[in-house]
């Protein structure tokens, strides 16, 4: 029998079961639906990850630090009482420092520091921003740094603030701050003195001043969706001298940071695994958007699976109805069947007839599934970000964020596969029936009435 006839002679049949055909395509489309819905979220959360951590730092920047020893967290009443955290092993030598920079695939080398600042402007303070340092040679390196407005700085009197800082500060036309100056004022704060509303504003009383300078706000940078100052900079010269200030104002119990961490540009991206397995080779440890990114796509795709197998389970609950259709299909037809093989058909193609509506039934299931996720994904993803946005509407990233916070992500791998999922399925639990209408003998099948 020619394929062509094949697929009529299905089609024919699917027309007259209209009934047992949505009912099988609703039970494969309510699995599809809920395999597509959460893993969709799941790669909505995955890209919105990998799109902010790209926004914060440059996929060809690597951050060396020594190993750690001492435990993460404390656990008892007695642990808490002197619980520093963990400890470094050792510093970066300067040995070390040097080698790094002599890499042929490393292009600069510097420093880094963070510091936790109180930024003043026309009578307004803030404090709960940071700042940290990039050297304005590395700008034309690296396009970490996304200018909304104004310039690059280009000397340690000049400083380029974040919109999110801006705002808190009280500007709404933020081209306004361009040529201002802006006080910061760097501090130590002890966490004794700090209670809850720490989370709105750090007490003056727990704050311990080291330094302070009037800058020139030359550029504004785009705040991204996880940073809270990550993008207010300053030369890396002018973070030195502050950081001589930080070393003699500091309690000798703190553990200073940017004594054990160095950041490093390199040539290309592609150099970054390159770089890094070098420097794991010295004994230090790396951290890369690179490497996170890998982190994270691993972790969703277990994530992703464990959701798959949660939706396969619901698809395996819609196979046993398929099977059950097929077998009602498969007596209806017995007829039907014997006047086919009586003219000549064989088994293969009444075996092909049974499978193909199968087919049939598990695309139309997969469609409908994929078409309900999407729409439920969309609302579900417009109540998410209103939620979000009225519970958190004083955190400026939060309430200014334009489109979702958090939407669904349906890939053309995911529309595919499900799609292919399902008719896996659909034709599993067709094979029984279609085998045994295959195997059904001309003479009995005539006489069935």
């Amino acid at each position: 029998m020619k394929v062509k006839n094949i697929i009529k002679l299905a089609l024919k049949d699917l027309r007259r079961s209209k009934r047992n055909l949505i009912l099988s395509s609703i039970g494969i489309a309510i699995g599809i639906w809920l395999l597509v819905l959460m893993v969709s979220f799941g790669e909505g959360i995955r890209i919105k990850l990998a799109e902010s951590i790209k926004e914060i730092t440059s996929l060809n920047l690597i951050q060396i630090s020594p190993p750690y020893e001492g435990p993460i967290a404390c656990y008892s009443e007695e642990e808490c009482k002197d619980f520093k955290g963990p400890k470094p092993t050792k510093e970066i030598s300067q040995e070390d420092e040097e080698k790094i920079k002599n890499f042929p695939e490393v292009k600069y080398l510097w420093r880094p520091y963070r510091f936790e600042i109180e930024y003043s402007i026309n009578d307004k303070t803030v404090d709960f921003f940071a700042l940290n340092s990039f050297p304005k040679e590395a700008f034309d390196i690296t396009k970490t740094v996304n200018l909304i407005a104004g310039r690059f700085y280009q000397n340690d009197k000049e400083i380029i603030i974040e919109e999110n800082t801006l705002k808190e500060l009280g500007f709404k036309d933020l081209k306004e701050a361009l040529g201002k100056e802006i006080l910061v004022k760097p501090y130590i704060f002890e966490e004794r003195l700090i209670k809850e509303e720490y989370y709105e504003k750090i007490p003056p009383e727990a704050k311990k001043y080291y330094y302070e300078q009037n800058l020139k706000i030359v550029g504004i940078s785009k705040s991204s969706f996880l940073s809270l100052g990550e993008n207010n900079l300053i030369d890396a010269s002018l973070a030195e001298k502050i950081y001589q200030e930080y070393l003699t104002a500091k309690p000798q119990d703190i553990l200073d940071s940017s004594l054990f961490t160095l950041s490093v540009i390199v040539k290309d991206s592609k150099d970054v695994g390159i770089v890094s397995q070098k420097i794991k080779n010295m004994g230090y440890e790396i951290e890369s958007a690179q490497e996170t990114i890998k982190m994270i796509n691993s972790g969703f795709r277990t994530f992703n699976i464990s959701l798959s197998i949660f939706g396969m389970i619901v698809l395996l609950a819609s196979a046993i109805g398929i099977s059950n259709t097929m077998y009602i299909l498969v007596l209806q037809r017995k007829r039907e069947i014997g006047i086919l093989k009586a003219i000549g058909a064989k088994n293969k193609d009444i075996l092909s007839i049974y499978l193909f509506e199968a087919v049939l039934i598990g695309i139309l299931g997969a469609l409908i599934g994929i078409f309900l996720a999407w729409i439920c994904g969309n609302v579900l993803s417009f109540a998410i970000t209103k939620v979000i946005q009225s519970e958190m509407k004083d955190i400026p990233f939060v309430s200014e964020m334009k489109g979702p916070i958090l939407s669904p992500h349906i890939s053309p791998q995911l529309f595919f596969g499900a799609i292919l999922i399902a008719v896996f399925f659909s034709i599993i639990a067709a094979q029984r029936p279609a085998k045994q209408a295959a195997k059904m003998p001309p003479v009995e099948a005539l006489r069935y009435e």
